[in-house]
C-alpha cells in the first residue's frame, strides 16, 4: 500500500496525524472474565456437535497453506473459534476499545491472534482508532502467507452491513475472501446491536464456508462490498434455517458517502 504524498513520514501533515488508541490494559477481575469465557468458549467446542461444510474450492486453500480472508459477521463470533476444520493460527482485526480487549485476551490462547485497530467512524471523523495500521499489519501477515479475520460490520455496525475495510483489503492484497458463518440449534441471542449469539452445551452447531470470492482490483469497490454482504448474509440465513432458528436479519444500512 502506498502512502499518499502528504502522509509520507516526516511531512507536516504526518506529523499532524492523532495517534490511534492504544489498547486498554486489562486489570485482574477482567482477566478473571476473559479466563472464564475462555473455559466456556472450550467448553463449546467440546459439548456442542459441530458439523463443519467447506466448500471444496475453500477446502483447498486451507489444504495447500494459502493466505485468504475470513469474513465473520459480529454476533457470531464466538462461534469463529470452532469454524476450522483443524486448529491452524487465524489473525483476527479487533477494535483498540475494551470489549477488543476482552476478546483479545479471551482467544489468544486458542491459537487466534489479534492485529487491534478499527475503522474511523464517520460521525467521529476526529478520532483515530488505528484502522490505517491495522491495515498495513493485515496486509504484510496475508503477504507471509497468513489467515485473516474480520468482521465487515463490527464494531459498532449496522448489524450485518459490510463496511469497505474487507474489500480494500482483498483489492490491495489479491487475497481471495472465503465467507464463514456459523449458527446453533441451542443458544440466547443477546439484544444488543449485533444480536450477539452464545452457544449453549448439547446441542447442534453448523459451520458453513462458502465459496472463495476473487475481487477484481479495477472493480466498482460498492458493487464487490455488497457481493460480500449479501453472500454472507446468504450463508447466515441459510445455516439459521437449517439449526431451526429464525434467521437474524440486517440492520437498516447507514447512509453512505
Amino acid at each position: 500500500m502506498q502512502p499518499r504524498a502528504d502522509d509520507r513520514p516526516g511531512t507536516a501533515a504526518a506529523e499532524a496525524q492523532p495517534l490511534p488508541v492504544a489498547p486498554r490494559p486489562l486489570g485482574p477481575g477482567w482477566r478473571l472474565l476473559t479466563w472464564a469465557a475462555r473455559q466456556y468458549i472450550r467448553l463449546t467446542g467440546w459439548a456442542v456437535r459441530w458439523e463443519r461444510r467447506i466448500h471444496p474450492e475453500a477446502q483447498a486453500l486451507i489444504a495447500a497453506g494459502k493466505p485468504f480472508i475470513i469474513p465473520f459477521w459480529h454476533g457470531r463470533i464466538m462461534m469463529l473459534v470452532h469454524c476450522r476444520p483443524h486448529p491452524f493460527p487465524v489473525e483476527v482485526m479487533i477494535s483498540n476499545n475494551l470489549d477488543g480487549s476482552l476478546i483479545a485476551e479471551t482467544v489468544a490462547p486458542l491459537n487466534i491472534g489479534a492485529i487491534r485497530g478499527s475503522s474511523r467512524d464517520p460521525r467521529k471523523p476526529q478520532k483515530h482508532k488505528g484502522g490505517r495500521e491495522a491495515l498495513k499489519t493485515m496486509l504484510a501477515r496475508l503477504e507471509r502467507g497468513a489467515v485473516v479475520a474480520i468482521t465487515p460490520d463490527g464494531p459498532r455496525g449496522p448489524r450485518q452491513r459490510a463496511q469497505d475495510g474487507v474489500v480494500t483489503l482483498a483489492r490491495m492484497s489479491g487475497a481471495p475472501i472465503v465467507p464463514v458463518t456459523g449458527a446453533v440449534r441451542r443458544g440466547i441471542r443477546f439484544g444488543s446491536w449485533d444480536r450477539f449469539v452464545m452457544p449453549l452445551p448439547f446441542g447442534r452447531g453448523l459451520i458453513l464456508w462458502d465459496a472463495p470470492i476473487v475481487l477484481p482490483r479495477d472493480g466498482d469497490p460498492e458493487e464487490m462490498r455488497l457481493l460480500v454482504e449479501t453472500r454472507l448474509n446468504a450463508l447466515s440465513e441459510a445455516a439459521d434455517r437449517e439449526m431451526g432458528r429464525a434467521p437474524i436479519p440486517p440492520a437498516a444500512p447507514r447512509d453512505r458517502p
